[in-house]
């Protein structure tokens, strides 16, 4: 065996570590991504290869020099440097993966590292869950449920994670390709991210996995002509969302909040996470409103919300301190349309280039559109990871 061979393996190994870590344990991430960059440029420098950046990859970078800009008309510096900071991941990662070769092979090996991990954080949450439950003066299903079970990261983000698996392994089956051993492991693999999706209880993840079981639910019995079979498990999984809103109470006030917001009539929710951000989003298109081109500056965005979460006494908002709730608001505020302009053509450069970067950009824009994902690392990681990974031109797949 090659050194050569030797240091690749390292570097793959290196990549899946660094995605393992993500849903169990994040402090150990940044020295991960450390030892991964400094795995891949030395294998760059080694192959003399040139960096060869996609269209998608240029924008995104573009979006982040726009975010630097916005230091020189941001009054607070020191917040806009640790978004930079924050950020980062934007950046390295397409880069990174520009340096190496990447392929089908090795797409498949990080989602089992995710897939992986996301069990690996489950176990350790369930066990969590039932000595929390047993010593607790208040037992009952809600240790196992939301930010109970999910306690490393908020329950969105890790949703997001378990979607993203989700769907590129029911991909995979859809195309009869199974990466966990056989068609029957792989469905009980499916089976237990939607069940783990479910106790994480994110409403915006539960919505999007439904919505993506339903499609694929479709093609399969219009591929299978098995319409009793198809229909028995629709009704069978509607029946079960029902018993759960029935008979879970924690599940019932998360749904019940949910539809609440649609309901005008129901002034009694000001302060439920689902009302609070219909508010936030006032608040923050009427900031966009006055300054609609280049934002307030990279560091300036939670400042400037504050200020109207006071002035219209949101006083859940001003105790959290809450960022839009929405990415796409969160960077209007912040680089204005310019900002929002160079993120969007990022991600419609990538709508065609393969499907799995598009179900990527499908999946993490409906999480955008409720919560303001690149505004920590849990959410940069992730999104810039797979982004990066994602859109390389040496992804080749055999349904492209």
């Amino acid at each position: 065996m090659s050194l050569a061979v030797t240091k690749e393996k390292l570097n793959i190994l290196l990549l899946q570590v660094l995605v393992f870590s993500l849903p169990i344990y994040q402090k150990f991430v940044p020295i991960l991504i450390v030892a991964f960059a400094i795995s891949t440029i030395y294998i760059f420098i080694k192959s003399k290869h040139k960096i060869k950046l996609t269209k998608p990859s240029i924008f995104l970078i573009l979006f982040y020099l726009v975010l630097a800009i916005g230091l020189f008309w941001t009054d607070n510096i020191k917040a806009g440097v640790f978004d930079l900071e924050v950020k980062m991941s934007l950046v390295i990662f397409p880069v990174l993966f520009s340096m190496i070769k990447i392929n089908e092979k090795l797409l498949i090996k990080v989602i089992k590292a995710l897939t992986i991990g996301i069990f690996t954080f489950f176990l350790i949450a369930i066990v969590f869950a039932f000595v929390n439950n047993s010593t607790s003066n208040d037992p009952g299903s809600h240790h196992f449920l939301y930010s109970r079970l999910s306690f490393v990261i908020h329950p969105s983000y890790m949703s997001m994670y378990i979607v993203t698996a989700f769907v590129f392994i029911a991909n995979r089956l859809k195309k009869g390709t199974y990466i966990f051993f056989s068609k029957r492991f792989t469905l009980i693999v499916l089976f237990f991210l939607f069940i783990i999706n479910l106790m994480v209880l994110s409403k915006i993840g539960i919505l999007i996995m439904s919505l993506f079981c339903l499609y694929y639910l479709y093609a399969w019995i219009k591929k299978s002509k098995r319409y009793i079979t198809g229909f028995s498990i629709f009704t069978i999984t509607i029946l079960f969302f029902v018993l759960s809103y029935q008979n879970i109470n924690y599940v019932a006030q998360r749904v019940d909040e949910f539809v609440s917001i649609f309901d005008s009539s129901k002034k009694n929710i000001a302060n439920k996470s689902s009302s609070v951000r219909i508010e936030i989003w006032k608040q923050a298109l009427s900031l966009i409103k006055e300054k609609p081109i280049f934002g307030y500056g990279t560091g300036d965005v939670k400042d400037v919300l504050i200020e109207k979460y006071i002035e219209f006494d949101l006083k859940s908002a001003v105790e959290h301190k809450y960022n839009t709730h929405n990415q796409f608001l969160q960077i209007l505020i912040s680089s204005g349309i310019v900002g929002l302009l160079l993120f969007l053509i990022a991600l419609y450069y990538g709508f065609n280039l393969n499907p799995f970067f598009l179900n990527f950009i499908i999946i993490t824009s409906l999480y955008m559109s409720v919560e303001s994902i690149l505004e920590n690392q849990s959410g940069t990681i992730f999104y810039g990871l797979f982004f990066g990974l994602l859109n390389s031109k040496t992804l080749f797949l055999n349904e492209h």
